[in-house]
């Protein structure tokens, strides 16, 4: 006979048991600590404002690999018209490793070069490409370093515009500085078409290339949509990845993993974790009205508008932190003052760090005041002057 009593103990224990791990389940999959990454260093950031909601060692110096080709690329586009003609040179001819196999002399378009280098990772299209555009690998390679330099990439250091590290041991970067160029480079339409393309081909003098993209992150995940992968024997396999969901765009960099398994995992991991767990709040409109100030000096009253919009990215699983609001503006503002002009920056602030930042701009024209004409006044009051002189000398002299 069943012992109804301890039946129901053994019920509720495995209640509890469940619903402890139901709990536990939940609690982990918003908290960051929690995901599984198999790198040495990974970092992962939203596109519109740079914000970073996933670190591991996003400082820390790592060798790119082919990753190093998302910058090479970003200048090529910069710098060149698609319909553009490059000649292989000796240089490009020679290099090894991953290759278009271009011959010296052969011509193909930048347009062509481009998704040779993003899709088929060439080390001589990356060299074809840096000479066309400077002349020399060394003078690009100053110019992809300067260009680091202007994104925010502080701790880079390209050798190279291929990321082949045998003979180039300071060619190096972070996951951070990787994520800040890809941000820039993503603001190009040519270059987000291209890094999610997933084959093509290119049709040469001595025959046409086949090109089929690395990144299996496109076939295989919804949501992703570029960019770059690489590996050599020092760096490990690295990648470079993006993600949009509804109005939300992530990039992930993983770098140092042992397997191109584990790579792809700890990308998915990454956005899939800010995709169920984030949402975006809008801190600022464009054109929002902020304020009313007053130039006393010309008893002027302006209305003060937001330039931009400012987003944040919100952790709805956790209780969020308040969002402080600084407002600066100009010392002296000087008439005239025209349309859309700069008066000030509205920053906000999330526990002490900066998380946007936007332009104070005037809506209207403001002339400056026209100066009384002092000379004009002047001369009716010494007018007045003597029409009343006369008046009196002639009524003194006719009472006579």
């Amino acid at each position: 006979m069943i012992n109804v009593k301890k039946l129901t103990v053994l019920i509720l224990v495995v209640m509890i048991f469940f619903g402890n791990a139901i709990i536990s389940t939940i609690s982990a999959s918003s908290d960051s600590s929690d995901i599984d990454i198999y790198a040495d260093a990974a970092v992962l950031i939203e596109v519109e404002n740079g914000q970073v909601l996933y670190d591991k060692n996003k400082h820390e110096s790592m060798y790119p690999a082919s990753t190093t080709k998302i910058m090479t690329a970003h200048l090529l586009l910069q710098n060149s018209s698609l319909s553009e003609q490059v000649e292989v040179t000796e240089n490009a001819f020679r290099v090894r490793g991953s290759t278009l196999h271009l011959n010296k002399g052969m011509t193909l378009s930048v347009r062509d070069l481009l998704y040779g280098i993003m899709l088929r990772s060439a080390n001589d299209g990356a060299i074809a490409a840096a000479e066309h555009v400077s002349g020399s690998k060394e003078s690009f390679v100053e110019k992809m370093n300067q260009k680091a330099k202007e994104y925010g990439a502080k701790n880079t250091g390209f050798q190279n515009p291929h990321g082949l590290t045998n003979g180039y041991p300071d060619h190096n970067t972070t996951a951070y500085d990787l994520a800040m160029i890809t941000r820039q480079a993503l603001k190009c339409p040519e270059f987000r078409r291209i890094v999610n393309t997933t084959e093509d081909e290119i049709k040469l003098k001595d025959g046409t290339r086949e090109l089929y993209n690395p990144n299996r992150l496109l076939k295989n995940y919804q949501y992703a949509n570029g960019v770059k992968t690489g590996y050599t024997a020092m760096s490990g396999h690295t990648l470079v990845a993006s993600a949009t969901k509804d109005d939300i765009t992530l990039v992930a960099v993983i770098l140092g993993s042992d397997t191109r398994n584990a790579l792809f995992n700890s990308a998915e991991n990454l956005f899939d974790y800010v995709f169920e767990n984030y949402e975006k709040i809008m801190v600022s409109e464009k054109n929002e009205l902020v304020d009313s100030i007053n130039i006393e000096e010309h008893d002027i009253e302006l209305d003060v508008y937001t330039d931009s919009e400012v987003s944040y990215m919100v952790n709805t699983k956790e209780q969020s932190n308040p969002i402080e609001e600084r407002n600066s503006l100009k010392d002296s503002l000087s008439l005239p003052l025209e349309k859309n002009d700069k008066i000030g920056e509205m920053m906000f602030f999330s526990q002490g760090e900066e998380i946007g930042a936007t332009n104070l701009i005037i809506k209207e024209d403001v002339e400056r005041p026209e100066a009384k004409n002092t000379s004009a006044i002047t001369f009716v009051l010494i007018a007045g002057g003597v029409v009343t002189g006369f008046f009196v000398f002639f009524k003194n002299k006719k009472d006579k």
